[in-house]
């Protein structure tokens, strides 16, 4: 499933107390070859010389101890305030329309210029003119002006 080579897969289960040899730190050739930095970093720990219960230390509380609460409270950042995103995300407003301002906004519009910088070559038009490329402004150009005038608008194709 994740093709792991044979050679390497027996060190997936090895536990701390595999990689210590008379209170120092011993690891393969393998290891050092393939993740020198890593084994530098480890090497730094200190080893305790008497046998001792491993505490899990949480440096985000006073206590440094690990509550559900305290989880909470640290993955429940405070989100940055878009006095926007209420005036789109409205319930008066018909969620396609919203959704279509929303991508207006962080240029997420599938025009031709926006799929070509995704590597999409597409034979493109301007409705307006029939010449260009259809660009951001040219289909901004066209909402306004059918949301101004209406879809009877005549157009370079018609």
């Amino acid at each position: 499933m994740f093709h792991i080579p044979s050679h390497v897969g027996h060190y997936l289960t090895s536990t701390v107390s595999d990689y210590l040899v008379n209170g120092q730190w011993f690891f393969p050739a393998f290891f050092y070859q393939h993740f020198n930095a890593l084994c530098g970093i480890v090497q730094q720990v200190t080893i305790p010389i008497e046998p001792a219960q491993d505490k899990l230390l949480w440096k985000h509380t006073d206590t440094c101890e690990l509550q559900l609460s305290d989880a909470y409270l640290f993955k429940l950042q405070p989100f940055q305030e878009l006095h926007w995103a209420k005036l789109i995300w409205n319930p008066d407003i018909p969620p396609s329309k919203s959704l279509l301002v929303w991508r207006l906004m962080h240029n997420k519009i599938p025009t031709d210029d926006n799929l070509m910088l995704r590597g999409c070559e597409l034979p493109s038009m301007c409705s307006l003119c029939s010449k260009n490329v259809e660009f951001l402004f040219t289909f901004s150009l066209n909402v306004f002006m059918l949301s101004t005038f209406g879809p009877g608008l005549p157009t370079a194709s018609t």
